[in-house]
């Protein structure tokens, strides 16, 4: 009975230990989009695009090849998408996720930015501390859309991301002009760039202005 035993365990952590080594390799696996940000089962942010983080720190964003909804209008706002333009926000907003003090940081975050043809706040996150805002915001440019982040506090800005979009990060010629930037690798390290061209053709996701 001994030896039946002894076998059949054998036979049993024969079938476990495989299955704990595939699901250790699932866990530790690399993340590298917002499709295996989804896949490995984290959550989906409902923000226009969506988005997903990770819990050590990764962020990522749906890539589009077509903006939803359809064509913009006048003010590049996805109408059929739930945007509208909003002259006190001086943006394009969806009216029914913004309350009054999460228009006024959005209104904040644009006069900041100071856009040349038009926005579309797609979040405003609430932090902890009073007058504290995350405005997720993207520009509409002839170029491509351009994805922001202003941060906001005691309702002053205090800071501000770009995004580099992916033909920045294919560019191959840079200025060789000084205008320091602070660019941040998807895993939130960063390094001094001599300008925001430079940054984002070493493959970061965001810069900063100014020396890190």
């Amino acid at each position: 009975m001994f030896y039946i035993m002894k076998g059949k365990l054998l036979i049993l952590a024969a079938l476990v230990v495989p299955i704990v080594m595939l699901s250790g390799c699932v866990a530790e696996s690399e993340i590298d989009s917002f499709e295996d940000c989804i896949a490995a089962g984290y959550p989906a942010l409902e923000s226009y695009p969506r988005q997903c983080n990770t819990p050590d720190g990764k962020h990522f964003v749906e890539v589009l090849d077509e903006p939803i909804g359809g064509e913009r209008d006048e003010n590049g706002c996805l109408g059929p998408a739930g945007y509208s333009w909003n002259e006190s926000v001086g943006s394009c907003i969806r009216e029914w996720e913004l309350d009054d003090d999460q228009k006024m940081a959005a209104s904040l975050a644009v006069d900041f930015i100071e856009p040349l043809k038009g926005s579309t706040i797609t979040n405003v996150s609430s932090l902890e501390c009073d007058g504290c805002f995350e405005v997720q915001m993207i520009l509409n440019l002839n170029a491509g859309d351009r994805r922001m982040e202003v941060m906001i506090e005691n309702w002053e800005v205090t800071q501000s991301s770009v995004f580099c979009t992916e033909e920045e990060k294919q560019a191959e010629i840079c200025t060789m002009e000084y205008m320091p930037v602070c660019g941040f690798m998807s895993d939130r390290t960063s390094e001094t760039y001599g300008n925001a061209c430079m940054a984002c053709s070493n493959k970061i996701e965001y810069w900063q202005e100014g020396e890190c």
